[in-house]
């Protein structure tokens, strides 16, 4: 890394980040609020992990984003973990306090944040299917659990994984049944109620879960309810693929909040979420 000392330095930690919008969303803030900084994109290898952690305060890293996939092994290496982060099990933002390391888990405000800003419906009552059951999936749980829904079902190609996520839960809510069924049983599981929303948390190419949404779906009106997909570019289910009565809500506006918290988390700065989303749909527009 060629690092100066005379800026401070965020980045973003991964092993495949060509495509991340990180250092777009947060070199414009720090142009914005006219700051000595920087934001760059930190490759590096699992065998590398806990060397650059180590060095990252003699670097001038100030802060720094983890994604895919070292926002649950990075858990060791810290010093302290948010109230976000232990809930979520998993890290996405680290700030960096002198020689002090504290993670935090800003996915969390921003699932928070779709849920208030963005979905078209209530979720209080209702069916909700969840698939994935990675770290931003059990984020989404955590917070779905909050708003008191009937039921939530997980589906999840590793099905062993999806119920060591329902028994993390196990017993906080109540009054909201959380299931596991197999994939190919999601179909009949949710038969008798229509979910209100369907959320894709999976790492997957796109044809899986859009495979599996079509089952879901076929021969069902979705009036009312909604897909949430919480990928985006590339990466991201085709609307079209969708019922043309099921609402969509895109992976942006989770990305512009999540980041637009970690921006506030280090630098004291609060951005509008509503203009870095607009600037992500702008880029991502422009690139198909």
């Amino acid at each position: 890394m060629n690092l100066t000392r005379s800026y401070d330095v965020y980045g973003i930690i991964g092993d495949s980040l060509g495509h991340s919008l990180s250092p777009l969303i947060h070199n414009r803030l720090i142009r914005r609020f006219g700051l000595r900084a920087v934001y760059t994109t930190l490759e590096i290898g699992a065998e590398s992990l806990a060397e650059m952690i180590c060095a990252m305060d003699a670097q001038g890293v100030r802060g720094f984003n983890v994604t895919h996939p070292y926002k649950e092994q990075i858990i060791p290496l810290l010093d302290e973990l948010s109230p976000a982060a232990r809930t979520a099990g998993a890290v996405n933002t680290v700030k960096i306090t002198g020689s002090k390391l504290i993670g935090d888990n800003t996915d969390m405000f921003g699932i928070r944040a779709v849920i208030n800003d963005r979905l078209p419906t209530v979720l209080h009552g209702r069916e909700i299917v969840l698939l994935g059951a990675g770290g931003v999936a059990r984020a989404c749980l955590a917070e779905l659990l909050n708003h008191a829904p009937a039921k939530i079902l997980i589906g999840n190609r590793t099905i062993a994984r999806a119920q060591r996520l329902r028994d993390v839960f196990a017993g906080t809510h109540a009054g909201c049944p959380i299931e596991v069924p197999a994939l190919e049983q999601l179909p009949q599981a949710c038969a008798h109620n229509r979910p209100v929303l369907i959320i894709n948390a999976t790492s997957a190419p796109p044809d899986r879960p859009a495979q599996i949404i079509g089952n879901l779906t076929n021969g069902t009106d979705f009036r009312g309810s909604c897909f949430w997909d919480l990928n985006y570019g590339i990466r991201a289910i085709n609307p079209k693929s969708l019922p043309a009565e099921m609402e969509y809500i895109d992976g942006l506006y989770l990305l512009a909040a999540q980041a637009v918290e970690s921006f506030r988390i280090w630098t004291g700065r609060t951005a509008e979420i509503g203009q870095v989303y607009q600037l992500l749909q702008t880029r991502v527009s422009g690139s198909r």
